[in-house]
């Protein structure tokens, strides 16, 4: 697992030091042909909130 970023999937991002680094380690992985699974965090903390009650009540099918 590789911890990246969601800047590397949109193209107004190209400038952006940060997503310019996560794109190259992810290249550099496939390159290498190791098996890769990126998580990147944009993704997973826009949904966040969605998350909260469950969280709250310890109940994560509620």
């Amino acid at each position: 697992m590789l911890l990246s970023s969601g800047s590397v999937l949109v193209p107004w991002a190209t400038a952006n030091p940060i997503a310019v680094e996560h794109r190259v380690t992810e290249d550099l992985f496939a390159e290498a042909d190791l098996e890769l699974i990126p998580i990147r965090p944009l993704v997973l903390a826009g949904n966040a909130l969605n998350w909260a009650p469950s969280i709250r009540t310890r109940c994560p099918r509620c």
